[in-house]
């Protein structure tokens, strides 16, 4: 088979790779079945053959977009494309993590980040940011305990990077810092805006025995039992 220019080819990756010349391509986009996320009728793949003649065609300062990911088992990331990462290195590549270096920017500078919820697992929930898997743990979720996390499930959440580490492929993400923030910047409103005598309205969160806690918008006001009426027409 003869590679030419501006034309597209149906074939085992290797078999055309190994029809291309050395060092005549500028740049390479790919992803890959991986960790077997994602299958194609079967097909099986020597990665590291592939790795080695995709050094070969790629020329000097040349770019090879490797777009992978890794499946969790019980809470922990299988690792494989960090793996894979390695023997890229080793074959010669430099290597640029783009989703790292997203990561890190959003962290050093604690940038507020947005995706879905990808995974909700035992311990927390799983989003993808640039296709770095980051894990919110549950008690990062929220600023009070919820014992079922199910209904985060699909959910565009809002969260800052409270754990950056590469070298152990650790990313944590917390969206509890957020909400606390919310809420105290809300209370500040809502002291300056009050005064006491004013006739506010809220919605009642509690009941006990003693009371109501009314949720004021910003903090929680207690209206106690002696200070109850009712009035029936």
């Amino acid at each position: 088979m003869n590679v030419c220019e501006n034309n597209i080819y149906n074939c085992d990756c290797l078999y055309g790779l190994k029809n291309i010349d050395d060092e005549s391509i500028d740049l390479v986009v790919t992803s890959p079945p991986y960790d077997d996320l994602r299958k194609y009728s079967g097909f099986s793949w020597d990665f590291e053959e592939t790795a080695r003649e995709l050094f070969r065609v790629v020329k000097k300062n040349g770019v090879v977009v490797w777009i992978v990911a890794d499946s969790v088992i019980k809470g922990s990331e299988t690792g494989n494309s960090f793996r894979q990462a390695l023997f890229f290195k080793a074959c010669g590549f430099d290597l640029y993590d783009r989703g790292n270096k997203r990561i890190e920017e959003a962290y050093n500078n604690k940038e507020v980040l947005k995706a879905t919820v990808s995974q909700v697992l035992d311990g927390g929930l799983s989003v993808i940011v640039d296709e770095v898997r980051i894990f919110i743990p549950a008690s990062l979720v929220s600023d009070s305990y919820e014992k079922d996390l199910s209904k985060y499930a699909g959910q565009e959440i809002e969260f800052v990077i409270s754990e950056y580490n590469p070298k152990r492929r650790r990313y944590i993400g917390d969206r509890r810092q957020l909400l606390v923030a919310q809420k105290a910047e809300l209370q500040k409103e809502l002291f300056e805006r009050i005064h006491e005598g004013d006739i506010v309205e809220g919605v009642v969160k509690n009941v006990t025995d003693f009371g109501a806690f009314i949720d004021l918008g910003g903090a929680d006001g207690l209206l106690h039992i002696s200070e109850m009426s009712c009035w029936v027409p």
